[in-house]
């Protein structure tokens, strides 16, 4: 399948916007970023660097074992 445009198509439902942004940083950062940095590209300025916000992260669960 090499060479093929695929897309991916997602549904999500959330009370705000915020809520996804939150949830989904990298669909609304990238984009943004990336009309920002064309716009300095072409006006000859330097691009800014895209980094991700640091996300919190869990531990993994621990298995009780089944009571038999």
């Amino acid at each position: 399948m090499s060479g093929e445009n695929r897309l991916n198509k997602v549904l999500l439902e959330a009370n705000k916007i915020e809520d996804l942004k939150a949830a989904y940083p990298n669909y609304f950062d990238d984009v943004q970023l990336f009309n920002t940095n064309l716009q300095y590209i072409t006006r000859g300025l330097v691009a800014q660097e895209y980094t991700l916000p640091p996300r919190q992260t869990y531990p993994p669960l621990t298995k009780e074992p089944q009571d038999m």
